[in-house]
């Protein structure tokens, strides 16, 4: 996973987990919460954003737990996708 700058002010944050995740998910998300405290503590980013394709309610349910809200929903190439940002700073 990482994040990558849009502008001085966004990022858009990407993640694959591995099936080992599935099989520890409580010490995955605890990881991941953590490690997106870390990245909004590093980067001067006001915001930060996430894109998630449509159904994959997995994916949904993280991005939620470490406080993205969906901001829109898009269609690109036929299939549907879910836009989910997180305000780090005021």
């Amino acid at each position: 996973g990482g994040i990558h700058p849009i502008t001085e002010e966004q990022g858009e944050i990407w993640l694959r987990l591995s099936e080992d995740c599935k099989k520890h998910k409580l010490d995955t998300t605890r990881w991941l919460r953590d490690g997106f405290k870390i990245i909004e503590e590093t980067f001067g980013f006001k915001q930060i954003n996430a894109t998630i394709r449509c159904g994959f309610e997995q994916s949904i349910k993280l991005a939620k737990f470490v406080g993205f809200v969906q901001t829109q929903t898009v269609t690109y190439k036929g299939q549907k996708w879910n836009l989910y940002s997180k305000l780090v700073k005021e």
